[in-house]
């Protein structure tokens, strides 16, 4: 009984490695050629739209910066809190 248990396990294994290829993908014969798009020389108007978004990010990258800081600051906090309450812990269970 095993055997044939042991023997259908190791074909369906072993026929399983056949179809594990990846798929062959074709193009159609019919499908038209891409389309280039031709790349239109940047005006004043988007300089200016590049240089606020410009500021606009190094504003948001400073208020990042100030709340990791504060994040930092809080989590030196609970960590000292943490260690005092395992202390207090301790002292409860040697009393």
């Amino acid at each position: 009984m095993y055997r044939l248990v042991a023997i259908a396990v190791s074909a369906v294994c072993l026929g399983t490695g056949a179809f594990a290829q990846s798929p062959i993908i074709v193009q159609p014969a019919n499908a038209p050629a891409p389309v280039r798009q031709s790349v239109a020389p940047a005006t004043a108007a988007d300089d200016t739209d590049a240089v606020a978004a410009i500021k606009s990010l190094q504003e948001m990258k400073v208020a990042n910066e100030e709340l990791l800081q504060k994040q930092r600051a809080t989590l030196q906090v609970l960590d000292e809190l943490q260690k005092e309450a395992e202390q207090l812990k301790i002292y409860s269970k040697r009393s």
